[in-house]
């Protein structure tokens, strides 16, 4: 029995590496007017499945619950910390600390 479920929707594109990633896991639901594709997916934990579903960005948005979007929000700010560096800056994040740090 899973111990988390995510309502999301999902790009169609990235229908088959979801299925690849969630096998048995996720349940594709009905195709919406923008046409991209409701989906559910289970895992372990919150934290499991937002990490899974971060990797394939902007292709997918979780809608619920709220504290799988606030993982997401948070594991993008990580992302942009240590990825988006700046030149100018010496190598330091230009990144500013009100996007980056989301524990607060």
């Amino acid at each position: 029995m899973p111990a988390a479920t995510v309502r999301a929707r999902a790009e169609r594109g990235a229908l088959p590496i979801l299925q690849g990633l969630m096998v048995a896991r996720l349940r594709i639901g009905r195709e919406l007017a923008d046409g991209w594709v409701e989906i559910e997916a289970d895992g372990p934990s919150l934290d499991v499945l937002a990490r899974q579903l971060a990797g394939l960005g902007s292709q997918v948005e979780v809608l619920g619950p709220p504290q799988a979007r606030k993982r997401l929000a948070y594991l993008a700010g990580e992302l942009a910390s240590l990825h988006w560096l700046s030149a100018e800056t010496g190598g330091e994040s230009a990144v500013p600390d009100e996007f980056v740090d989301l524990r607060r």
